[in-house]
């Protein structure tokens, strides 16, 4: 059985959308702990 190469594109992108997005959310959080030590630090 041959996978349609339309198929296997769009499940290759809905990949890199969640770990594009999985990475946002990491940086994300990284920058909310930057900033609550910004806070913290009054700088």
């Amino acid at each position: 059985m041959r996978i349609p190469l339309l198929f296997f594109i769009i499940i290759i992108e809905k990949r890199n959308k969640k770990e594009l997005e999985s990475k946002h959310r990491k940086y994300q959080s990284v920058r909310d702990r930057i900033d609550s030590n910004k806070q913290k630090f009054h700088i």
